[in-house]
């Protein structure tokens, strides 16, 4: 995602938006100022239009904007199921969404100003705070990524139409009884791994089909006009497909055939073919190696 880009189209909805470091939540900037004046072009173009990896914060509040924080996944179902009973608040069940580290970022417009309320596992954002926008990596190397880019962000009348009376509290204790319950007698599930997946979405592949694809497919295979050039030793280095790049950010191991960049856009490890397939398609990594593995291996 291109942040430069992202930050200027909040800006052009009269909404602020602050530098933050790459993999932080911690502002670059003194950022209290953008509460109550707008940033200048010239500011996204000094932050932002640069190739190096960059977060952003969004200021809530401006126009009304409020952002109701689910810190996981059950608290956003939980707060949907009574959502959708409600003649008011079945409205926004659909608002704009983007997913986060551990759970989702509602957007919505209040009518009313508000200040924030409520704490984990439920917060709402309004005046005074701000989140990572979208595109904005979190300390994890998770990427705040939107649901639906193209959804609408819809008003309501105050943030008392958002809940019941008393709801996110409720939710606040629930959870706290969850964190302090004794455990379950009863086995957990075992986690599906990529693996277990691609062996459940169709004819088994070989069991070691992943070490195959790795040795049949090559970084070259999949980046052949990357204008690769030695960098010593078993490296060479090149422009890297994942962002505009005009200092041969990317590099490529020819013996242990690993990919990176040092822009950022692998993380914090490289990645190999497999890795690479995924990212380059926008696919998950099971669905890559069952893909690959019909194209090299069946």
């Amino acid at each position: 995602m291109d942040i430069y880009k992202t930050a200027s189209e909040w800006l052009a909805k009269g909404i602020a938006v602050f530098p933050v470091p790459w993999r932080s939540k911690t502002p670059r900037v003194a950022w209290a100022q953008y509460q109550v004046r707008l940033p200048e072009p010239d500011d996204l173009r000094r932050w932002f239009a640069r190739p190096t990896p960059i977060n952003y914060g969004i200021v809530t509040g401006w126009k009304g904007l409020a952002v109701i924080d689910f810190d996981s996944f059950d608290a956003f179902w939980c707060w949907r199921d009574w959502a959708l009973t409600d003649k008011i608040a079945c409205r926004l069940v659909d608002n704009y969404q983007v997913v986060t580290s551990r759970g989702l970022h509602l957007y919505i417009y209040l009518d009313q100003p508000a200040k924030s309320i409520g704490r984990p596992p439920i917060e709402v954002k309004a005046s005074g705070r701000y989140v990572l926008g979208p595109g904005s990596t979190h300390p994890s190397g998770w990427i705040y990524t939107p649901v639906d880019p193209g959804a609408e962000i819809l008003r309501t009348p105050s943030v008392e139409s958002l809940q019941p009376e008393g709801f996110f509290e409720e939710v606040q204790v629930r959870a706290q009884q969850a964190a302090v319950a004794p455990a379950r007698p009863i086995q957990s599930p075992k986690p599906v791994s990529p693996w277990d997946q691609v062996e459940l979405a169709g004819p088994p592949l070989p069991k070691d089909a992943v070490r195959q694809i790795k040795s049949k497919l090559g970084i070259l295979d999949l980046l052949p006009n990357q204008g690769w050039k030695p960098s010593g030793g078993y490296f060479m280095t090149g422009l890297c497909p994942f962002h505009p790049d005009a200092h041969e950010s990317a590099w490529f191991d020819a013996k242990h055939n690993l990919f990176g960049c040092h822009a950022g856009c692998t993380g914090s490890r490289p990645w190999d073919p497999i890795n690479l397939y995924a990212a380059m398609n926008g696919i998950s990594l099971s669905d890559a190696i069952r893909e690959l593995g019909k194209q090299l291996l069946q």
